[in-house]
């Protein structure tokens, strides 16, 4: 069951990351940048011309479960700790429903 959940949370990553949601000509406050990581860490920072230039702010924390989700299944790769995350960018609302099934997905193991 666990196999057929990664599978299901792959498709919507796949399906749901959206990089057109970044719009590097407008101004920093008025474009926010969403980044739902392979352990299931929700996170926000400013888009437009400073994305990536200023602090990533926690809104989730990552699932205290290891999901082994195939970080190529991610658009973008994060080296932090010596530790590679996946990452893809996504509204709010599509982070939370993959969120949701990696919750799923950590009960099941």
């Amino acid at each position: 069951m666990a196999e057929a959940q990664r599978n299901k949370i792959h498709d919507m990553v796949l399906k749901l990351q959206d990089d057109t949601l970044l719009h590097k000509d407008e101004q920093p406050n008025g474009n926010t940048i969403y980044h739902l990581y392979d352990d299931g860490q929700l996170t926000q920072q400013k888009g437009g011309w400073a994305y990536l230039q200023r602090s990533e702010f926690d809104i989730y924390y990552p699932i205290a479960r290891k999901l082994n989700l195939d970080i190529s299944k991610f658009e973008y790769r994060r080296v932090a700790n010596y530790i590679e995350y996946g990452y893809i960018i996504v509204t709010y609302e599509n982070a939370l429903l993959i969120r949701k099934e990696m919750l799923i997905l950590a009960d099941l193991l």
